[in-house]
This record gives C-alpha cells, sequence and structure tokens, in this order.
C-alpha cells in the first residue's frame, strides 16, 4: 500500500474516532440525570398573598440548577391532609410538599416521607434549635428540613400602659413574674381603662395550656401514654387561668363567640392578647397609627416558656419520581443562606441557632426590636410540648386521656364546673 492511500486510511480512522468520541458525549449529557431536565411536583397550601414566600427557596434553588423545575400544586389548608393522603393511596402523590408539624408526623408515621438523614451534612441538625430538631426527626431519621418555628406572643396597648405609668417588657430578662401580671391587669381594671385587660389564645395544648408548662406541669406525661393533668403543678396552672376570668381580667372565651381575639385588641377594647401567628406583620396592617402597640414578652411563672412550634416542615415523599433529585432540593433548602433569605423576606422566626443573634436577620426598621425579641424566645419552647403536639395522634389521643381524666381532677366542683 503506497504512503498516499496508508495517509488516507489514517485520516478516515481518526475522523472515525473523533466521531464516535463526540457521539458518546452527546448521549451522556442527554442521559446522565445531572443534566437531564426534571420537573418536581411540589404541594402547598399557601394563599397568593404569601405563596411568594414558599416559593423563594424555591427559586434560588433553580437558578442554580437550571434543568431541574419545581411545579407548585395548591391543596386548600381544610383539605390538606384528607387530599394528601389520598394522593398518596392512588400512588400519585408530588415529589416534595409542605407540611406543618403535626402533618409531618402523620405522613412519617405511615412510613410516607423520604429519609434524608444521609443527605444533609450532620452541622445542619447541631444547628437547629431542640424543638425545631424534634419537629423533623422521627425514630432517629430525619424526615424532613425546617426553616422556621412559629412563636406564640402577646401584643399590648402601649397607650393603655402608659396611662397606669407602665411599660411593656420587652425582654426575657425583664418579662413579668404572674404576680406583677395579675397586678398590671388589676390596675388597667381598676383605673377605668378597660373592662377585660386581656383575651387569651386558648388553641389546646399551645394556647391557654402553656401556663401548665410555666408552671412545670403538662398535659401528657412523659410517654405520652397517660394525662397528667391532675398533677400538682398543672392544677396550679390551672388554677391560675381560673383566677385571670374569675377576676374578670380575661374576657370570655371569643373561641365560643364570634368576635375575634385579634379584633377585639385592634379596636381597644382589651389591652393585652395572647396570639399565635405573624401577628406583627397583621398589627402593622390593621392597627397602624390607631395607637401605640407593641409585642412584649411571656409572663414567666416558675421558668420562662413560651410557645409554638407550627414550623413548616419541607419533606420529599418515599414515593417521589424523582427521589435524588427531591432529597438535592431539600439539601439546598438546608443551607443557612437560604434559611436566612427565607426568613429575612417572609419575617419568620429562623429555626437555626446560628441565625437567632440579633442582627443576623434584618427585620424592618421599624419593628426590628420587636421581631429580635420573639425570635430570642425560640430556644424557649420545651420539646414535651411539641411532642404532645407532633406525636399524640394529631389531637384525638390528647382529648381521649382528657376525658379519661376529668372525672379525676382535684379541684373542688365548682371548679370543675368552672
Amino acid at each position: 500500500m503506497d504512503e498516499k492511500k496508508l495517509s488516507w486510511w489514517t485520516k478516515i480512522f481518526v475522523i472515525g474516532i473523533i466521531f464516535s468520541l463526540s457521539l458518546l458525549t452527546i448521549v451522556t449529557l442527554i442521559v446522565e440525570p445531572g443534566n437531564t431536565e426534571v420537573t418536581l411536583r411540589f404541594a402547598h397550601w399557601a394563599q397568593p398573598k404569601r405563596a411568594w414566600v414558599v416559593k423563594l427557596p424555591g427559586s434560588m434553588f433553580e437558578e442554580e440548577h437550571p434543568n431541574i423545575k419545581i411545579k407548585y400544586e395548591y391543596i386548600p389548608y381544610t383539605k390538606y391532609i384528607e387530599k394528601s393522603l389520598t394522593m398518596l393511596a392512588a400512588g400519585t402523590a408530588p415529589d416534595l410538599a409542605i407540611f406543618t408539624d403535626y402533618m409531618a408526623a402523620i405522613f412519617a408515621r405511615k412510613g410516607a416521607l423520604l429519609d434524608i438523614t444521609d443527605t444533609l451534612p450532620p452541622e445542619y441538625t447541631n444547628d437547629l434549635v431542640p424543638a425545631a430538631k424534634l419537629i423533623v426527626t422521627m425514630n432517629n431519621k430525619l424526615i424532613g428540613v425546617i426553616p422556621a418555628v412559629g412563636i406564640q406572643g402577646w401584643l399590648v396597648n402601649k397607650d393603655h400602659l402608659n396611662a397606669i405609668g407602665m411599660e411593656p417588657p420587652m425582654s426575657i430578662e425583664n418579662a413579668w413574674t404572674w404576680d406583677k401580671f395579675l397586678s398590671v391587669c388589676g390596675k388597667l381594671k381598676n383605673s377605668g381603662v378597660v373592662k377585660y385587660p386581656v383575651v387569651l389564645y386558648s388553641g389546646m395544648p399551645i394556647g391557654s395550656f402553656f401556663w401548665l408548662y410555666e408552671n412545670g406541669g403538662s398535659i401528657l406525661n412523659s410517654d405520652l401514654s397517660q394525662a397528667a393533668i391532675n398533677s400538682k403543678e398543672s392544677l396550679e396552672g390551672l388554677r391560675f387561668i381560673k383566677k385571670l376570668f374569675d377576676l374578670k381580667y380575661a374576657i370570655p372565651d371569643p373561641w365560643v363567640t364570634t368576635v375575634r381575639q385579634e379584633d377585639l385588641f385592634s379596636e381597644g377594647i382589651v389591652s393585652m392578647v395572647q396570639l399565635g401567628g405573624p401577628y406583627i406583620e397583621w398589627a402593622s396592617e390593621n392597627i397602624g397609627d390607631k395607637f401605640d402597640w407593641s409585642a412584649m414578652a411571656h409572663p414567666k411563672g416558675k421558668r420562662f416558656v413560651t410557645v409554638g412550634g407550627a414550623g413548616t416542615v419541607w419533606a420529599a415523599y418515599q414515593s417521589a419520581k424523582h427521589p435524588k433529585e427531591a432529597a438535592e432540593v431539600l439539601k439546598f433548602f438546608a443551607r443557612k443562606e437560604v434559611v436566612q433569605a427565607y426568613c429575612q423576606k417572609g419575617l419568620e422566626f429562623p429555626a437555626l441557632k446560628s441565625l437567632l443573634a440579633p442582627g443576623v436577620i434584618e427585620y424592618p426598621e421599624r419593628y426590628r426590636d420587636q421581631y429580635e425579641l420573639l425570635a430570642s424566645m425560640v430556644e424557649y419552647i420545651p420539646s414535651h410540648i411539641l411532642r404532645e403536639i407532633t406525636r399524640a395522634n394529631n389531637w384525638s389521643k390528647i382529648d381521649r386521656l382528657l376525658r379519661e381524666t376529668r372525672g379525676e381532677l382535684t379541684l373542688p366542683e365548682t371548679d370543675v364546673k368552672q
């Protein structure tokens, strides 16, 4: 074979190799999971006003992972559990979903949530406040990511307090004792500032019953098998609640009337209101400059306790169509900078200890001291309260055990009727 023919065959061989390698590269790019375009379904209940907050971390993720898209599916909150269970049974559950603390426990108990223990670095779980860590841990497995926890707190009419020469306590260290709280209520009532100084939030057990925890009591015992509401500490807490009503310091329960507790406060009918949820944002929109108002630290009993939880859990279903990508989304959501952006823009209280220091989350300047006061309470949520909420089968067990114990309460008969 002459030199020219050899050169020609060499060129053909080289071109063939180059073509084969190029084809292999193209095929690899198409089939490799990291480069395939994937759409993840994400269920939520957020109304349009707050939906952008829920979608914020997803938008940040999509910017960094353009090949993974997140499609959000709205389910009304009142039908969320029912609809989610129906989809789960039918095999049509989404890849990802948000849950409240007790919702997450319901689905985790069914084995429906993806175990992401090995997906997230230990630094994440070590940085979680105790209450948040409890919410996303089931049988020593991590079943989701929690960016923030809810705090139940108080709003106070500062004009009313100023009328009796008082200022609201703006730190845990300066929180009123129960006796001081009663004294303030007495001055507000006896001076004629208001007929009823306070309205209590009565959602159980995270409402009025928080007084039991401040006194060292609880609703259920440590393993949640029996009611503990008839203990000495719990009964003292109940008597204190009763005293607020006996002295007519607390307005009759608005939950059994048509009047909302926040309306009683915004109209100046009561001086202090115990609320749950984004109430500083609510107050700024609904009260504005009608009167001077502020958040304040909880009254404290034998110990300082705040009540919260209601953390929004981001989780993936075990049956997810794209479990690897869903787990990567949750890993991204757990990043400190993502949690920080979510809490800062959504005005939430972070579940990470490293983000709780004043100034880390840049809350609106006008209400910054109030947001930072409430954020400082996050680490004072007793784990036992959350264990009752998230592990006691969504209130039904609590209700049954309390009914069984009702006849054993050692309060006088008049107290039981009250």
